[in-house]
């Protein structure tokens, strides 16, 4: 039987992230792949794909099948390969106080693109900055975990923007 693949980050405080493959993928279907995810302790769900990934990947019912699961359910869309928008802005900025609070609160928020490792590397290091975290702590534990995460320029570019910032 196959299980949908994921990774679980513990961060130094409390909480943990997990980083994940598009639920649905990877030989496993949607709904056993939400509910091995809420199985490893997921409270919530990020995804950080558009739309339009999500229909081509049969994976358009993802919000539902997440809340039916009795979790939440965030959407930052960020195009493949590609910097943050205004859409990711918007939604991120609406919900920051949200995420973070469930990792303050000790428990587990998972996140996923369609590999698990770009857009979804990309994410936990904003979380871990928003957190507190410096530059180095949160690449490091990112790249522990996803070594090919944070090698786009376009969002180790956007983090510096942002975080050099504050």
């Amino acid at each position: 039987m196959s299980t949908h693949p994921y990774d679980i980050l513990a961060l130094p405080k409390r909480g943990r992230l997990i980083f994940t493959p598009c639920p649905g993928t990877k030989g496993v279907d949607l709904a056993t792949s939400v509910s091995e995810l809420h199985q490893a302790g997921a409270d919530a769900i990020v995804t950080m794909m558009t739309d339009e990934e999500l229909d081509k990947f049969d994976a358009s019912s993802l919000p539902d099948v997440v809340r039916q699961s009795g979790m939440t359910w965030f959407h930052f869309p960020v195009e493949d390969d590609a910097a943050p928008a205004e859409d990711f802005e918007q939604s991120w900025q609406v919900s920051t106080p949200e995420v973070l609070a469930l990792i303050e609160q000790g428990k587990c928020v998972a996140i996923h693109c369609r590999g698990g490792s770009g857009r979804t590397g990309f994410m936990a290091a904003v979380i871990m900055r928003e957190l507190g975290m410096d530059e180095a702590q949160a690449t490091d534990m990112v790249k522990g975990l996803r070594p090919n995460s944070l090698k786009l320029p376009a969002h180790t570019e956007y983090l510096a923007a942002l975080y050099d910032k504050k």
